[in-house]
């Protein structure tokens, strides 16, 4: 079963270091982990 963030805010980070939203409003993150790997789906 996939654990669930809700209103995570996304954000790029630019080389200087100044973080700038991704998204207009927050996103889900389901997290879904498995002995072969963890896989990540973000939802609007």
């Amino acid at each position: 079963m996939a654990k669930a963030f809700r209103a995570v805010t996304v954000s790029t980070l630019s080389n200087n270091g100044q973080s700038t939203p991704k998204y207009d409003k927050p996103v889900t993150l389901n997290v879904n982990y498995d002995p072969q790997g963890i896989s990540i789906e973000l939802l609007s």
